[in-house]
């Protein structure tokens, strides 16, 4: 995609005259993309003098998810001005006046203009919306007036930066941990080795108590219900025993 993206901008810069710039122009707004931070003098033009002088005008500050307006002016002193904006990846652009969002599928943080403008000065337009994180992103700027003598020597080109401070940002909600609790809190209450001496007595809360397997003796809780059992039945055999002894007396 960045080879495409270049080949575009060459074409469209090179071609910015009647027809107009090519709307899909991207990557020469300065921003860096995979190291490489290209404008519109690193492939298409030269950059004559004079340069055209830009007016910016952008909040200096903005809140997460709140949509921030961006007006640029080009002054120049050729026939026409033509521009790439961008801003840190994560930001989405909305297209205005004079600019459309080159492949929004790919680089929905920048703008471009749609077509050059006539006349020495410029205006474009554009709102955005920043990420959803605290701290600056940068609005890249890379604007030419141009003669439309179709020879790349003979455009002005100027580049700017300008810094904007994203406040208020909504952190990511932590997972919520009921489930692993309950699941923890019904593992300890359960089960025939639990060490909680009412648990054996009243078979425990859960439904998991209801199939679990007794526990032997020597765990825990298990050893009072146990020993009072076997005493019952040891009493209840002595008992047989002693009304046959006597049965057999009498005879």
């Amino acid at each position: 995609m960045r080879s495409l993206a270049l080949g575009f901008g060459v074409g469209a810069f090179l071609l910015a005259s009647g027809a107009g710039a090519n709307p899909d122009i991207s990557g020469y707004s300065g921003k860096p993309y995979d190291g490489v931070a290209d404008t519109c003098t690193t492939n298409c033009h030269a950059g004559a003098s004079p340069a055209p002088t830009l007016t910016i005008t952008a909040p200096e500050s903005i809140k997460a998810g709140e949509s921030g307006e961006i007006t640029i002016v080009v002054n120049g002193t050729r026939t026409a001005t033509a521009l790439n904006a961008a801003l840190t990846t994560g930001a989405v652009a909305t297209a205005g006046q004079n600019t459309v969002v080159p492949f929004p599928d790919e680089q929905p943080s920048e703008v471009a203009s749609g077509r050059a403008v006539n006349g020495a000065n410029g205006t474009y337009k554009f709102t955005f919306v920043p990420p959803n994180r605290n701290g600056n992103i940068t609005l890249y700027v890379s604007a030419m007036s141009t003669n439309l003598d179709r020879n790349r020597n003979n455009d002005g080109v100027k580049s700017e930066t300008r810094t904007i401070m994203v406040t208020d940002a909504k952190e990511e909600p932590a997972p919520t941990d009921g489930g692993a609790s309950s699941s923890s809190s019904s593992s300890s209450s359960s089960g025939g080795v639990s060490t909680k001496p009412s648990d054996a007595g009243r078979g425990g809360d859960d439904d998991d108590d209801d199939d679990a397997t007794p526990a032997p003796a020597e765990e825990g809780c298990g050893v009072t219900p146990s020993g009072g059992l076997d005493a019952g039945a040891a009493l209840l055999a002595l008992g047989v025993a002693a009304v046959l002894v006597s049965a057999r007396r009498r005879r």
